[in-house]
């Protein structure tokens, strides 16, 4: 019982953290500072290879992909998928902004 409500907890977590990312990263105004590296190293190489970059850099070895990382990453993914199916059309014709 414990396991499914921690799991429960977790995707939970990840579509309340997918709803931040899409209302962020769409409304055009840029992100926020605390994830404006990471942001812009996934533009560039990836969510996993931002990753592994910033643990890298910061302990001198791969840290921090395991398999919570690849689950958010899949989990995330969707869901951002699925908002942006349901969504995307009327959220640019609200705010002006077209992807």
């Amino acid at each position: 019982m414990q396991k499914v409500l921690r799991a429960v907890f977790y995707f939970s977590g990840l579509i309340i953290l997918s709803l931040g990312i899409i209302l962020n990263t769409k409304s055009a105004f840029g992100v926020t500072p605390i994830i404006s590296i990471a942001y812009c190293l996934s533009l560039l190489h990836g969510c996993v290879t931002a990753t592994l970059l910033i643990g890298l850099l910061s302990a001198g070895h791969p840290v921090g992909v395991g398999v919570g990382t690849i689950a958010a990453m899949i989990g995330v993914g969707r869901f951002i998928w699925i908002y942006n199916r349901l969504f995307q059309a009327k959220q640019q014709q609200l705010t002006g902004v077209a992807y």
